[in-house]
């Protein structure tokens, strides 16, 4: 198809060019020759109609105008003053910058929401009790708290009140019961009762706090020889072993063995502390010498023991003791 497509255009050319073709021309093409004849015989050298000339210049001197005004003559309306590729380089920074200025505007708006929202569920929160839906907020305010606290002493002291907050959530716990069964006659009032396993949870937290604590500021105190540290921690132990004396007997059969669990460690933590308080002027009691749970083992000989005669309450720790 092609090929007789290529001969029938080389006739066509000849034809064109007023060469005598090989064969008749087909009747398409007879046309075309034809079409070119007429066309030849036209004259195209007359001048165009000076009418058309001038309405025609006037016409691109008002589009120019135009133009120049800012006016876009096919929209009907003002084009923008200036595309992107045409700004300069100062102006289009100048934007950027706006830009980004108020994307920050809008997030620092949203931060600010976000952490006043914030505040006002950690203040609401203060009250809360193990079980309660703002309980979570509450211990992670305080675990925020420890981390926002970057001294040693000061860390531990954090965590020792916070030991306190578990012991009287528990104490508010075990007076839930009493409460309910006094509003029980109130239409609509539950009666309120704390599980075995939230008493359970929140003496276990506490005794967590507790011993973190009192390594922290023991470990602090004997870095420092820090004396009058060391003879407030046996105070503290024993009020904490006094308020959770008086509600054991309130507590269920599960509730008081965790109970004797936490006066077990309380009064691990005042030995500890007065056995380090004997041992703090000799040179073998350091920082990196042996610890364990509750920070830095007294030494045995300042304290007046014997290595086969460990502090009541203080567990053996694994290496040899340092000696004087």
């Amino acid at each position: 198809m092609r090929w007789f497509a290529g001969r029938s255009a080389t006739r066509l050319a000849a034809a064109l060019d007023g060469q005598r073709a090989e064969r008749p021309l087909d009747p398409d093409d007879r046309e075309l020759l034809a079409l070119a004849d007429a066309l030849s015989a036209l004259r195209l050298d007359a001048p165009p109609d000076p009418d058309f000339t001038a309405a025609t210049r006037s016409r691109l001197v008002a589009l120019a105008a135009e133009r120049a005004a800012g006016e876009d003559p096919v929209a009907g309306r003002h084009a923008p003053e200036a595309s992107v590729r045409s700004r300069g380089p100062a102006q289009h920074r100048r934007l950027v910058v706006a830009g980004w200025n108020q994307r920050l505007a809008a997030a620092v708006a949203v931060l600010a929401v976000l952490v006043a929202t914030l505040g006002l569920l950690v203040i609401a929160s203060r009250g809360a009790l193990p079980g309660e839906a703002l309980y979570a907020v509450k211990r992670g305010s305080e675990r925020a708290q420890v981390g926002l606290t970057f001294d040693q002493s000061e860390r531990g002291f954090v965590l020792l009140h916070q030991a306190e907050r578990r012991l009287a959530e528990v104490t508010e716990l075990l007076q839930e019961p009493a409460a309910g069964l006094a509003a029980a006659g109130s239409p609509g009032v539950p009666l309120a009762a704390a599980t075995d396993s939230e008493i359970v949870d929140t003496l276990a937290a506490m005794d967590e706090q507790t011993a973190a604590g009192i390594a922290l500021v023991t470990g602090s105190a004997v870095a420092s020889e820090d004396e009058a540290t060391l003879g407030i921690i046996p105070v503290w132990a024993e009020g904490q072993q006094s308020l959770l004396g008086d509600i054991v007997q309130e507590m269920s059969t599960i509730e008081q063995a965790r109970a004797e669990a936490s006066l077990a460690l309380l009064e691990r933590v005042g030995d500890r502390a007065r056995s380090l308080g004997e041992s703090l002027p000799c040179q073998c009691l350091d920082a990196d010498g042996p610890s364990d749970d509750l920070g830095p083992v007294p030494c045995l000989d300042c304290a007046g023991v014997t290595p086969s005669d460990p502090p009541s309450g203080t567990p053996e720790t694994t290496g040899s003791t340092p000696t004087s």
